[in-house]
């Protein structure tokens, strides 16, 4: 019989092997832990690629990892579906494999989560432009048992949660998986549709390195400004044909969309200075 997990860890990989060492860094708390499943979801890499990773998976001799390969690349989002979809954890965490972890960030989330009745958090994102950064500045932090409460209301005109930095309670991300209909913004659409229903809290403390970012780099799905923004647009419209959802807050989609639109200049003019260097 398997121990009860606590978190399994969802991690999507594309010929990413470079990035292989930040990956490390975050899981290594969580090796060979009972209550903590790593799920590597491999979507179609090259095949040195997928080599890679399932050597650096042996060399970890952990016994809590799974690896899976998809058939044909299908994206980050479809991944994280999969892999949810595979989870035994009773919280699901998300980690991309070019971003890093603060040590024991999962077990201050799940101590929060637990005492506090919430579905769903996340923690401070820093957006780092420079590959070299030595990411050890983490090795000697702890962070804060700090959080503030956020609701569906908060998420009508922001996004709370970088993907890296959530841990969701599987059930409800069961509920509300990431949407096959969105290729942009399915996460902020995700975590909406989970807080109509759940509790959700921010961790006040920096949590997470992201190497990319949102929506000036030139690399991945965040290069594409005008799509970003029309879906999350579209995920606003939704709002307003979801019988979940109380109509105190639909009265706001007007706010909403409006806020969202002066979003959507703003990338695009930073993105047009960007382009002018």
């Amino acid at each position: 019989m398997d121990f009860f997990k606590n978190v399994s860890i969802v991690i999507p990989y594309f010929n990413s092997s470079k990035y292989l060492y930040r990956t490390k860094f975050s899981i290594n708390d969580y090796l060979n832990r009972n209550d903590v499943e790593i799920i590597f979801i491999d979507d179609a890499s090259d095949n040195e690629e997928s080599e890679l990773l399932v050597n650096f998976i042996s060399l970890l001799n952990s016994n809590n990892i799974q690896y899976f390969k998809n058939e044909f690349n299908v994206g980050a989002s479809k991944s994280r579906q999969y892999g949810v979809k595979r989870a035994s954890g009773k919280y699901v965490a998300f980690l991309d494999s070019d971003d890093a972890w603060a040590p024991n960030k999962l077990d201050y989330q799940f101590d929060i989560m637990e005492k506090n009745n919430i579905a769903i958090t996340g923690c401070l994102t820093r957006l780092i432009l420079n590959e070299n950064l030595n990411i050890n500045f983490f090795e000697k932090r702890k962070l804060l048992y700090k959080f503030k409460i956020v609701g569906f209301n908060h998420f009508l005109f922001k996004n709370y949660f970088s993907t890296p930095s959530v841990m969701v309670l599987r059930e409800a991300i069961l509920e509300n998986n990431f949407s096959n209909e969105f290729r942009y913004s399915e996460d902020y659409e995700c975590w909406r549709r989970i807080l109509i229903k759940y509790n959700g809290a921010i961790i006040e403390d920096l949590g997470i390195f992201s190497f990319k970012h949102s929506y000036i780099s030139n690399e991945g799905l965040s290069s594409n400004v005008l799509l970003m923004s029309k879906f999350e647009l579209v995920g606003l419209f939704n709002i307003f044909y979801n019988s979940r959802v109380d109509f105190k807050y639909k009265l706001l989609l007007p706010i909403a969309l409006s806020f969202s639109c002066m979003k959507s200049l703003k990338r695009l003019f930073f993105y047009y200075l960007k382009s002018l260097k």
